[in-house]
């Protein structure tokens, strides 16, 4: 399975289990969706060439409620701070802005990210609620999906949703795109070339200024830090074992590489093998 496929059999999985939800009066957090999507998606790619790796932090030593995304290949990648946000039966997502300091927590997310040299970037969780408008929208990635499933999990810039101003889904319909878009692998572009690629031609889809539409964001590949590699060689060595469940990360390994990271839930890589 290709990871765009992948991340896209995730989103259709999220969109029904929130439907489902939402018809039995219940609701899923965000901490859920995002820890049951990620071991989803490692556990179900199984590839000669690829690698992935969600390391959730023990539930008692969590602090945050940010993900690390890194997409890396011989040792180079792209990482992103991410934050969830889920739909609520209202049309809203709830829990995007606070009443008396709206922007406090994106200006975090962008802050924070940028002080570690990570793209911040939203990931915001969808069913099919009332004025949602997710039907007949077209699929920007070259793989022939049908929606409207695959809105289940989108993606959008932390400047495009503090341009709108809005936390309701007619509003930030128009800046979201399907995660799986974030992933679909370029002719003759390896994972972490793929992505900042998509990562520009995402700014200009969803830019609300004209400036922006006009000059594609793509960030910058970069060397990854110690504890990404390390992540990645542990996952490598159980594979290579045959263990192909995720990798459960200890409180020894936070203890050493988790004190810079206290903010945060977990880390998710995607090594592409060379």
């Amino acid at each position: 399975m290709s990871i765009c496929n992948n991340f896209r059999k995730e989103a259709g999985r999220v969109w029904n289990q929130m439907n489902d939800a939402q018809r039995l009066g219940m609701s899923l957090s965000e901490e859920t969706i995002t820890e049951t999507s990620l071991y989803n998606i490692a556990k179900r790619h199984h590839s000669n060439d690829v690698v992935i790796v969600p390391a959730t932090k023990p539930q008692e030593a969590k602090h945050g409620a940010d993900w690390e995304w890194w997409f890396i290949r011989n040792g180079k990648g792209i990482g992103f701070r991410v934050q969830a946000k889920r739909l609520f039966p209202n049309g809203r997502y709830q829990s995007l802005f606070k009443p008396k300091t709206p922007f406090a927590q994106l200006d975090k997310l962008v802050f924070e990210a940028n002080n570690d040299g990570l793209v911040p970037l939203y990931c915001f969780y969808n069913f099919d609620a009332p004025k949602g408008g997710f039907g007949g929208q077209t699929n920007n990635c070259r793989h022939d999906y049908r929606g409207p499933s695959f809105w289940g999990c989108t993606i959008a810039r932390p400047d495009d949703v503090k341009a709108l101003g809005k936390d309701t889904i007619s509003d930030l319909r128009k800046v979201l795109e399907p995660w799986h878009t974030l992933v679909c692998l370029g002719s003759g572009l390896d994972i972490p070339g793929s992505v900042a690629r998509n990562f520009g031609a995402l700014s200009v889809r969803t830019a609300i200024t004209d400036t922006d539409k006009r000059s594609p964001k793509e960030p910058a590949i970069r060397e990854v830090p110690d504890y990404v590699v390390r992540l990645a060689g542990q996952a490598r060595e159980r594979r290579e074992s045959e263990d192909v469940l995720p990798l459960y990360i200890d409180h020894a390994f936070w203890g050493e590489f988790g004190e810079a990271k206290k903010d945060i839930s977990g880390i998710l890589v995607v090594d592409q093998q060379a």
